[in-house]
């Protein structure tokens, strides 16, 4: 990942899910308020030397199919248009990206990607603002726990709306809900419908400070039942979060942001996959020793779920830590080191004989952006990851090369 740029004083940047970011008010591109259109064309190369994920010593032309390659190049143009209009407080936003990807090796796996959101961020008598909006996602299905190789593209949709009330200088009260839609072609076990509501208070502490509480309830439902073991069930759950959550700046370098909850999980009506319940958490501190330079060091424990695979969740526990360094104003790096550890419940048919299945992932990135232009951006980065698990097939090494120009009009 790249980081556009490092603020004055120390920042965290958190990886939010559509509803959170819902719930926090406006976002305007740029942060600015001016009327704005941009159409972006860019051409991606990548290279990927173990691209169907497979163990070491696995023949893919036996496990995959005649013809299979384990390396691949593919090569990604695309066009993306963004653009901002706005009406007195209230702004419309768009954003829309298709991509082409060609396989050098593997052509059955060509595929058209998209990335589509429009928003409407809205404001009300200065203190009553929120956004309504729909975000589609299209892809080609990864084989990070794949039985079968074949092409399957997913589609996600989510419908989106999230409120915040200013009740005064320190209070503001949220709420939210969410409809996310999930399809693939190919792999019906995973199409699913999810609902959720959210709902919170924060408590501004200071300019920078904030301490909040907040509550989500999900109702995730799945067409399809599954059979494990010769018993049939319906993986469909209901979900319930708590979280409080604290955000403080210790000082003008350094700052911390933590959220700390519980969270519970059950599957109504069968007794072959197990409930979850337990603490979660993320805590995130960001020291900013330069101007240029900034360090952040992320722990977390979450419950969570491939889109490849949704029925099959795991337990989350890991650690990482970026240094990021702004080389220039035009270029800045960013290295990554993550450890994770992966702890199955066993829900998924692709899991038959992995009730208890644990890995863990250990991965290196680096990244490069350098923009000597407003109007032209080159990207480069790689990444290598080790996984090793408890079940044999499910080990492997990958290393993954990107080099990308974009321009801006």
């Amino acid at each position: 990942m790249a980081w556009d740029r490092i603020a004055s004083g120390a920042e965290i940047i958190e990886p939010q899910d559509t509803l959170d970011r819902a719930m926090l008010g406006p976002a305007l591109i740029g942060e600015s308020q001016a009327n704005s259109f941009h159409i972006g064309v860019q051409d991606q190369e990548t290279f990927d030397n173990n691209l169907y994920r497979l163990s070491k010593g696995v023949d893919a032309t036996t496990t995959v199919g005649p013809g299979a390659s384990e390396q691949d190049h593919i090569n990604s143009p695309s066009v993306d248009l963004t653009g901002q209009y706005a009406i007195g407080r209230q702004f419309i936003e768009l954003g829309a990206q298709v991509q082409d990807n060609i396989y050098a090796n593997n052509s059955n796996l060509n595929n058209v990607s998209s990335t589509d959101r429009l928003t409407w961020n809205w404001g009300l008598g200065g203190v009553l603002s929120g956004q309504v909006g729909a975000d589609y996602l299209r892809n080609l299905v990864s084989f990070v726990n794949a039985t079968t190789y074949s092409r399957i593209v997913y589609n996600q949709t989510e419908y989106f709306t999230g409120a915040r009330y200013e009740i005064g200088p320190h209070w503001a009260i949220y709420g939210g809900l969410l409809n996310t839609v999930f399809s693939a072609a190919g792999a019906n076990e995973n199409d699913s419908r999810n609902k959720a509501v959210d709902m919170g208070a924060e408590l501004a502490t200071g300019s920078q400070s904030s301490v909040s509480i907040d509550y989500r309830y999900t109702d995730s439902r799945y067409p399809t039942s599954l059979v494990i073991e010769g018993f049939s069930f319906d993986p469909d759950f209901r979900e319930d979060r708590v979280r409080i959550l604290a955000k403080r700046n210790i000082s003008e370098k350094t700052a911390i942001d933590v959220a700390v909850g519980y969270l519970r999980r059950q599957y109504q009506g069968n007794d072959v996959i197990g409930s979850f319940s337990g603490p979660v958490w993320r805590a995130t501190v960001s020291w900013h020793p330069t101007e240029k330079t900034q360090f952040l060091g992320i722990t977390w424990r979450q419950l969570q779920s491939y889109l490849t695979d949704q029925t099959n969740y795991y337990r989350s526990t890991g650690v990482s830590i970026s240094p990021v360094w702004n080389v220039t104003e035009k270029l800045v790096m960013t290295l990554t080191l993550s450890r994770e550890d992966q702890t199955f419940i066993g829900s998924s048919i692709n899991v038959v004989n992995e009730i208890a299945r644990k890995d863990t992932i250990n991965a290196q990135s680096l990244d490069l952006k350098y923009t000597p232009l407003r109007a032209l951006i080159f990207d480069l980065s790689y990444r290598h990851e080790q996984r090793d698990s408890n079940e044999r097939l499910r080990t492997y090494t990958d290393g993954l090369a990107m080099a990308a120009v974009k321009f801006l009009y």
